[in-house]
């Protein structure tokens, strides 16, 4: 009786060793995208909701594009202008200062890493959670948080409940308290940084204060976010850039005929002035 005993817990060891090492690890998905200036831009709080929606249901963006609020992920690796990731003291949208419309009370834009973490069977807490933010060659957007994180309408984490499946009546989202709650999914709209400009910097005007300081940022650079928990890591990166991209190859045949009509054109004037 001892043996089969001692078997039959061999066994279950066996299993949980096995069941240990199948199981899948923490994931953590970054998605870089332009939010509005959290401080003091009036759409970051529709921004942040657009984050949040897009994310708990796997959506690439959310919202209305014609608006400040509007939230659209970045795709890995994309290239940038510097105007793009410029926030003010002053009113400003892509990097042009007093703007109109629905833009003429933002303070211009951010670049936000935002996250999505799934436990695949493996609870843990906001608590865990560190950012490090980082630019190269130059070091001008590097900054890290840890420990800091909260749950709040920014960051809201998923418990499956007792029956551990999500989807089911007993899951609970959770939108606040201890940052020690274990969860099962969490949804962020990230942090994120920016060159800041203000009215105290050097220019006649606040459209000559933005495009001096950027011009006082060597570029091109690599700005990329990551996120940590434990051992598992996620991140995104931008490149952002002065130089306007490549044209297409169909763009580029495109300049080229109308650059040989302009010149065609000047000749045939030529001919006939002469």
């Amino acid at each position: 009786m001892k043996r089969v005993a001692l078997f039959v817990l061999v066994g279950l060891v066996f299993l949980s060793v096995i069941a240990k090492e199948t199981r899948a690890a923490i994931e953590i998905e970054v998605y870089a995208s332009r939010a509005p200036n959290a401080f003091g831009s009036p759409s970051f709080s529709t921004y942040q909701s657009n984050a949040i929606y897009a994310l708990q249901n796997g959506l690439s963006s959310s919202g209305n594009p014609l608006l400040p609020s509007y939230y659209q992920q970045l795709a890995d690796g994309a290239t940038i202008d510097e105007h793009l990731n410029t926030v003010t003291g002053f009113n400003s949208w892509d990097g042009v200062a007093g703007p109109s419309g629905a833009f003429a009370s933002e303070l211009g834009n951010r670049l936000t890493f935002s996250l999505h973490i799934l436990g695949n069977g493996e609870e843990f807490s906001i608590s865990q959670l560190s950012f490090v933010g980082d630019s190269s060659p130059n070091d001008i957007l590097d900054f890290s948080f840890s420990g800091g994180y909260s749950y709040s309408a920014g960051y809201q984490g998923l418990n499956y409940g007792t029956d551990n499946i999500k989807g089911t009546g007993d899951d609970v989202y959770i939108t606040s308290g201890a940052s020690s709650l274990l969860v099962d999914e969490l949804f962020g709209r990230g942090s994120g940084n920016a060159i800041a400009v203000y009215d105290s910097d050097f220019g006649a005007t606040r459209q000559d204060k933005i495009e001096n300081v950027l011009d006082s940022v060597d570029d091109p650079y690599l700005f990329s976010g990551t996120y940590t928990i434990g051992d598992v890591s996620g991140s995104a990166q931008v490149i952002i850039t002065s130089v306007k991209p490549v044209p297409e190859p169909a763009a580029y045949a495109i300049w080229t005929m109308l650059g040989m009509v302009c010149v065609v054109s000047t000749w045939r004037k030529k001919r006939t002035s002469s």
